[in-house]
């Protein structure tokens, strides 16, 4: 893909973004890496053809001025707060939190946690939960997925067993390795995680638990990693938050003793 230009200076951040100042190098670099990401952005947006690989797309950022997209934003938020973790960058994980903001040791317990995982993995299952939500991105594949409807968590799980087998219709997963595709993949079919963080413990929450039934604990701390990452692009990730995902884990680990 050609390089995309005219970035500089035209993100703005959500008004209820936890980060106020997200680098525009950064989003310029995450949007050239990852164009699956211009499916949250406005629809008069030409977004990239994701069933065929990219030739010299340069997709046009001038729709960017002045304009505001949640879902965008909050996708980018939560990339944001996946490099300042990886690269321990306290400080600027926490410059948004007013109240009870998260601390260092808990901060540092992320980091190495984050550490055993590709970072690249855990992107592109943060780009795939959030682009699930966009209708042109699902319209994509109308032809092969039995979606009919039950929310974005749905049709992110769907997608993951398609791609299995079709990886090169979207090429941020194609480029993954065997390994991580296969992690990701997981990671989407254990999608109930926000509701177990509302209180929602119904036996329907922690039936995604029960459909793998050799699960691999380290599959349920990836999966969980991304949903704090992602959580964290909608709101500041504080100590409170913190330890309510850790509750949501002890949860999770004692469904499937």
């Amino acid at each position: 893909m050609a390089a995309a230009v005219g970035l500089q200076g035209a993100f703005a951040p959500y008004n209820n973004s936890p980060i106020s100042d997200v680098p525009s190098r950064f989003v310029d670099d995450t949007l050239r890496a990852h164009e699956e990401l211009f499916f949250l952005a406005d629809p008069e947006i030409q977004p990239p053809d994701v069933t065929q690989a990219s030739t010299g797309i340069t997709p046009s950022m001038s729709a960017f001025d002045n304009n505001r997209y949640p879902l965008f934003d909050r996708a980018i938020n939560a990339l944001y707060n996946l490099e300042l973790i990886f690269s321990g960058k306290y400080q600027d994980f926490i410059a948004g939190q007013k109240d009870n903001p998260l601390s260092m040791p808990s901060f540092l317990s992320m980091k190495e946690e984050g550490g055993r995982f590709s970072k690249q993995a855990l992107s592109v299952a943060l780009i795939l939960k959030n682009v699930c939500q966009a209708p042109k991105f699902r319209e994509v594949f109308d032809d092969h997925l039995e979606y009919d409807g039950g929310g974005p968590h749905v049709f992110w799980r769907l997608l993951l067993q398609y791609l299995q087998n079709n990886n090169q219709q979207v090429l941020s997963y194609f480029e993954l390795q065997q390994e991580e595709r296969l992690l990701v993949s997981l990671a989407a079919a254990l999608a109930r995680f926000d509701q177990i963080f509302k209180g929602e413990l119904e036996p329907y929450v922690f039936e995604p638990l029960a459909s793998i039934p050799q699960l691999d604990p380290e599959v349920l701390h990836f999966a969980l990693f991304v949903e704090r990452c992602d959580a964290a692009g909608r709101a500041p990730f504080n100590q409170e938050v913190f330890d309510r995902y850790k509750e949501v884990e002890q949860l999770c680990l004692a469904k499937k003793r």
